[in-house]
């Protein structure tokens, strides 16, 4: 068995979105020290769409789910890795690249896409023209009954999406997926590690009560399949 950790670290000065909305920052503070105190206490102020993350449906739909209302077998157990890396800059993955890539995906699989994008984590342009999903790749999702999907970029939607107010149709990758109950992680890292076309995932977002989202520490186990 191998466990390959998926999930980008918070850290003080770390990057954050530009998307209008969200907290721009990831604050640490000790609040005990052991000269002062005998032990070591912190807090920390973070957006809950920093670093890797799970979105639940009410980030763009009324009236839906929270992140603590989502179960737990949503966003654990068998998944597919998609070889997306041919996927450039501003590209998109579309459905036609989803038949060809995950010809095995069954119902009640969670979709991996790999584009390797993290790889630009520590670079000026991972908010950038990253590469994106299509309309017609998302409603294949939907189709094939996917329960949930990981990606490996900052967001599903293009960043030319940035600003546009959902309300004047914005991010309608997000809210494709989130509205067919489709539960979607961002910022993973690590993909290249997976060895396995066909692995075990364990996606585990904090329990916020009420909250659209929370960050997720995400795992890939390779030989329980």
């Amino acid at each position: 068995m191998k466990i390959i950790d998926l999930t980008t670290a918070l850290f003080v000065g770390m990057p954050i979105t530009p998307a209008p909305g969200h907290y721009k920052g990831f604050d640490l503070e000790r609040t005990a020290d052991f000269e002062n105190d005998g032990k070591v206490v912190s807090k920390y102020t973070v957006g809950t769409h920093t670093g890797t993350h799970t979105d639940s449906p009410t980030h763009f739909i009324p009236n839906s789910i929270t992140i603590d209302q989502v179960p737990l077998d949503s966003l654990i157990g068998p998944a597919v890795l998609v070889d997306m890396s041919h996927v450039g800059s501003g590209g998109e993955v579309t459905a036609k690249d989803l038949e060809q890539a995950a010809s095995d995906i069954k119902p009640g699989d969670i979709l991996v896409i790999r584009t390797d994008w993290s790889k630009h984590w520590d670079k000026g342009d991972y908010f950038k023209g990253r590469p994106c999903l299509s309309e017609d790749a998302a409603y294949w999702i939907v189709n094939h009954k996917i329960k949930a999907i990981g990606v490996d970029m900052s967001g599903v939607d293009p960043t030319s999406q940035y600003g546009v107010s959902p309300k004047l149709g914005g991010s309608p990758i997000h809210k494709i997926l989130l509205g067919n109950g489709i539960l979607i992680t961002e910022y993973l890292c690590n993909l290249d590690q997976i060895s396995e076309k066909r692995f075990f995932i364990v996606i585990m977002p904090v329990k916020i009560t009420g909250a659209e989202a929370a960050q997720s520490r995400v795992a890939a186990i390779e030989g329980l399949l």
